[in-house]
C-alpha cells in the first residue's frame, strides 16, 4: 500500500475515532460473509458503525488520539466499532 493511501487511512481514522469514548473491538476470525453482514445491520440500527480496519494504521491512529493502551485489542483480523 502507498504511502500517501495510508495517511489518509489514518487520518479517515483519527477523524472517526477521535471523539468517541466508547469501543467495540470484533475478532473477525472464522466470521462467514453472511455473519458480518449480520453483524454490520444489527449494529447499523443501533447507530453503530463497524468497520473492518487495518492494524498497524489503527494502531497509528490510537497513538496520535492518545489511546495506545487499546492496542491490546487490535489483533489479527478485527473490526471496531
Amino acid at each position: 500500500m502507498a504511502k500517501e493511501l495510508k495517511k489518509i487511512i489514518v487520518n479517515e481514522y483519527l477523524a472517526e475515532y477521535k471523539d468517541k469514548k466508547n469501543f467495540i473491538f470484533i475478532s473477525c476470525k472464522g466470521i462467514n460473509a453472511l455473519e458480518s453482514i449480520d453483524v454490520r445491520e444489527k449494529l447499523r440500527n443501533s447507530g453503530i458503525l463497524f468497520k473492518v480496519v487495518r492494524n498497524s494504521l489503527i494502531l497509528i491512529a490510537f497513538k496520535e488520539i492518545g489511546l495506545a493502551e487499546l492496542s491490546k485489542y487490535i489483533e489479527g483480523s478485527c473490526a471496531v466499532a
